[in-house]
């Protein structure tokens, strides 16, 4: 938790503000896709492992644009097979509450937790790579089971600390300031 505390006092302003609106800009993006904000909401977050957010986007119009032109053909957007058949599914008219459920307990949560916090739940985490790099110095690229629930817990005692910030929009502040760190370095 202090490496999230840590990460969140060294956000530039800019850094703040990016992520405290990021989730009403996604939900704001998944409107502007479909009249079905729950349905958009699903394909963005079936699509999301492993991909970054302008591909995730433009995997999401594809495969909407497709279903509402009532297509047989699901388009090619990146992503893994099974990711790609449940955005598809969504897209179909299928419930994404339902297709999104994993099928193991321990798996897909960041899925299912990127989905609700697109949707308006601030009290859950979406623990991706980024986020698990803040939280701890050897995180895994791909975080499971307790690891996620410890992670996310993590990020929910942060917020309580702070006092002025859901758990959503810090682990979204955090997320915008240590990929922007990233990538100042990178260019070095």
């Amino acid at each position: 938790m202090t490496n999230i505390l840590r990460e969140f006092d060294n956000a530039t302003a800019e850094d703040l503000l990016a992520g405290l609106n990021w989730y009403s800009e996604a939900l704001a993006f998944a409107r502007s896709l479909d009249d079905d904000e729950r349905k958009a909401a699903g394909v963005i977050a079936a699509l999301s492992p492993r991909q970054q957010w302008d591909t995730n986007k433009d995997g999401a119009k594809k495969i909407l644009r497709a279903a509402q032109r009532h297509s047989n053909i699901v388009p090619s957007v990146a992503g893994t097979y099974h990711n790609v058949q449940k955005a598809w599914r969504i897209a179909q008219g299928e419930d994404p509450a339902i297709v999104l459920i994993p099928f193991e307990p321990n798996r897909s949560l960041k899925v299912c937790r990127f989905y609700a916090n697109i949707l308006g739940d601030t009290e859950s985490v979406t623990v991706d790579t980024w986020a698990a790099r803040v939280a701890l110095k050897d995180a895994p690229a791909v975080v499971r089971g307790k690891q996620y629930r410890r992670i996310e817990k993590m990020y929910q005692k942060a917020a309580q600390i702070i006092g002025t910030i859901t758990p959503r929009d810090l682990q979204a502040v955090c997320w915008v300031s240590i990929r922007r760190k990233s990538t100042d370095t990178e260019e070095v």
